[in-house]
């Protein structure tokens, strides 16, 4: 299953490569087939952005909903970060280009 798809040389990346790729903090992402430099489009950026925040509200109006105690809270907020983090490599483009924030 093919998820992000290099711009210079077309191949897909398998899920795992494109999870493992997107648990990085580094910008650029490096294609495991040919070794060039991709960067996330500013689209994908702005989704992950709106997932991210997506998780948290959700996140938190949940736990306010049921007053949730600490230690429940804790094994939620890790249940909607495993869900965020296996979800986040499908909105993810490349592109050959870094391009700006705005």
């Amino acid at each position: 299953m093919g998820v992000v798809i290099c711009k210079k040389c077309g191949d897909a990346w398998t899920f795992r490569q494109a999870f493992v790729s997107g648990l990085m903090l580094q910008r650029k992402k490096i294609c495991p087939q040919c070794r060039a430099k991709q960067y996330p489009t500013r689209k994908s950026r702005h989704r992950s952005s709106m997932l991210s925040f997506a998780a948290f509200l959700v996140f938190l109006i949940i736990v306010e909903t049921f007053q949730m105690r600490l230690a429940y809270s804790l094994v939620f907020a890790g249940f909607v970060l495993l869900v965020t983090a296996v979800v986040n490599p499908l909105v993810i483009q490349l592109s050959n280009e870094e391009e700006s924030h705005w």
